[in-house]
């Protein structure tokens, strides 16, 4: 077995995220909202955030969703004369293809 040791006092890292002086660090996010008096407290900011979250992740979603829906395709003849799928399939049943 290897003897791997971690000095957890001395790790950088680790320094970083105890609480310095009995002050609970907060995250910088946190911090800009309540320098810039959008909230009270850090609950407030708290909430904000989450709320702010979740518009994001619902805005994903829709434009996500809309971008996969599939597009009704649409034909042109020589002349510009547009139709729909269902209006061209229609007419290349009966005999009159209007691309060719």
């Amino acid at each position: 077995m290897s003897n791997i040791e971690f000095e957890e006092d001395n790790n950088e890292f680790y320094q970083k995220t105890q609480n310095l002086l009995g002050q609970k660090s907060q995250s910088k996010m946190i911090s800009f909202l309540l320098k810039k008096k959008i909230v009270k407290n850090e609950k407030q900011a708290t909430i904000i955030l989450a709320v702010f979250a979740v518009i994001i992740f619902i805005s994903a979603f829709s434009v996500f969703k809309y971008n996969t829906q599939p597009k009704e395709m649409r034909f042109i003849d020589k002349y510009g004369i547009e139709y729909s799928t269902e209006e061209y399939i229609n007419l290349v049943k009966s005999g009159n293809d209007p691309l060719r």
